[in-house]
């Protein structure tokens, strides 16, 4: 399998675009966010005309994420997928509704396979807003399978919804698809609330599995306390962890939860940045083996317990030096966290640090 990383989203979309044009056979596409605007009429327009020229187009959209203020954005964005519903696109709205989900259970994708043969995946949703963001994406090209298709078919099964239908209850459970996607041992990593924690098991070994350097370039940074002690360990045996974070991530309370955990992390010797100049929407990990962790999980509790993730495990030493180096550029317009950082700090912004950080392990 080869790979294709790209650090320019609009670079990103244009690729996708083009490569939506040269279907034959199938698209599949999944993604959290499917707002109205520049890219994702761009998108539309080709999906729909690919479905008219016989190629199998289907594309599934989280209810959630359709939402998005001021409300007359979120009234554009239903009327895009509806018109591309009514143009014969099989689109599903996703609304988790399985005995083991609620309303916080999100499809957080950000996936689309061609043909079997191409599959793009990473940060970046079909949004404009994108375009503002330092974020990372990746073209995959190689033996897929209907890995993607599968998955598809599974996440529309009965519990789940069909642009607003429920689904007949009666129908045939089918089961996972095939998570090895060809012999150079690329393989998608799945979260699935109460079923699968695979993304989380990845990242784990890939943390465990290091000797010399372990990088996180994360949207979000609330690792658990097994994530956080295996990160300590690889310190304390020589490994350098190196961690660049977005230094805001539209949610107050997320901003303020993890100074506490990097707080401990620096005290014990990790190397951590928070990006300043924009959004940083990455979600990459990897070490010096060129063991990479890749797609749509965050470090957090959601990302690899309660949300829908999708990422791709894989080897590759020459993606591994191109994310590091992207991981340096950006190093280069952050700020370095030390451990005065947070001592420093007021001991009444340390408590509302800590009592958000429970807030966000109970959420």
């Amino acid at each position: 399998m080869k790979f294709s990383l790209y650090s320019d989203v609009q670079n990103f979309y244009s690729t996708l675009v083009d490569a939506l044009k040269r279907a034959e056979e199938s698209i599949t596409m999944m993604y959290y966010e499917f707002h109205a605007g520049t890219w994702a009429t761009e998108i539309s327009r080709v999906l729909m005309e690919k479905q008219a020229a016989g190629v199998t187009v289907r594309l599934m959209v989280d209810e959630f994420g359709l939402l998005e203020l001021p409300p007359l954005q979120a009234i554009r964005n239903r009327m895009l997928i509806e018109e591309v519903a009514a143009a014969g696109v099989k689109v599903h709205v996703f609304r988790p509704t399985l005995s083991r989900t609620s309303h916080f259970n999100r499809l957080h994708f950000k996936v689309c396979a061609i043909d079997d043969q191409t599959l793009f995946l990473g940060g970046s949703n079909i949004a404009d807003d994108y375009l503002t963001m330092q974020d990372l994406n990746m073209q995959a090209h190689g033996d897929l399978g209907s890995a993607i298709d599968s998955l598809f078919d599974y996440l529309i099964q009965p519990g789940t919804s069909s642009s607003g239908v429920a689904l007949d209850s009666s129908r045939i459970r089918v089961g996972l698809p095939k998570l090895l996607l060809d012999q150079s041992r690329a393989q998608l990593v799945l979260t699935l609330p109460g079923h699968r924690q695979d993304v989380r098991r990845a990242l784990l070994g890939l943390i465990l599995s290091a000797a010399q350097t372990i990088y996180i370039s994360t949207w979000i940074f609330l690792p658990d306390r097994e994530i956080v002690n295996a990160l300590l360990h690889q310190v304390e045996s020589g490994c350098q962890v190196n961690i660049l974070l977005s230094d805001h991530a539209r949610v107050r309370f997320i901003d303020a939860a993890n100074q506490a955990i990097v707080h401990k992390l620096v005290r014990a010797g990790a190397h951590v940045w928070r990006y300043a100049p924009e959004y940083m929407h990455a979600k990459a990990c990897w070490n010096e083996q060129g063991t990479i962790l890749f797609g749509s999980a965050n470090v957090d509790n959601k990302a690899l317990n309660s949300n829908y993730e999708c990422s791709l495990l894989f080897k590759d030493q020459e993606i591994a030096r191109q994310l590091q180096a992207k991981f340096e550029q950006d190093v280069a317009c952050s700020y370095p966290i030390t451990p005065e950082t947070f001592g420093s700090k007021h001991w009444l912004h340390k408590g509302w640090s800590y009592l958000n950080l429970l807030a966000a392990a109970w959420l």
